[in-house]
Order: structure tokens, then sequence, then C-alpha cells
């Protein structure tokens, strides 16, 4: 498994409850905010449905930036991280 740019994941090649959420979060966010392409939607809880059915679909394009002990991060793209524990 690798971070998007052939480096090998030094963390789980998981993708965590937090960093889903957040995610979720960040989606909505932005559907929100662009709410023009999105006619028709007003309700908060169908824009979070799209927001998961679309990440847990691959068609998100994200970095997942995780710290590391020693003070440094890692970049984790979201395609290279495992989400199918996960269910909307």
């Amino acid at each position: 498994m690798d971070a998007g740019g052939g480096v090998p994941v030094r963390t789980s090649p998981f993708l965590s409850r937090y960093e889903y959420a957040r995610l979720v979060g960040l989606v909505t966010l932005r559907m929100q905010c662009s709410n023009s392409g999105y006619v028709g939607l007003n309700d908060n809880e169908s824009m979070m449905r799209i927001a998961e059915d679309a990440i847990l679909g691959g068609h998100v394009d994200a970095v997942i930036r995780r710290p590391l002990p020693d003070g440094s991060f890692e970049d984790c793209k979201l395609q290279s991280l495992s989400i199918d524990s996960y269910s909307p």
C-alpha cells in the first residue's frame, strides 16, 4: 500500500472513524456552500447521505494528513486507504 506518490504508508492503511467523520463534514459543508450544483437539496441529512455515498464510492479526491510521533506528518490519498468497514 502506498501513500500516493509511490511512498509506502507508515501509518494504518485504514481510514479511521475520526477521519471519516471529519471528511463527511467537510464534503457536506462544501456542498452547502456551493448549493447551485445540488438544486432542490435543503435538508442537511440528505446532503450528509450524498457526501457519504461520494466518499464510499471513491468520487472524492482528498488527501488525509496524519501526524507522526516525531513531529512530522504523512499525507495519504483517500483512494489508497481502505474504507470497506463503513456503511452508509
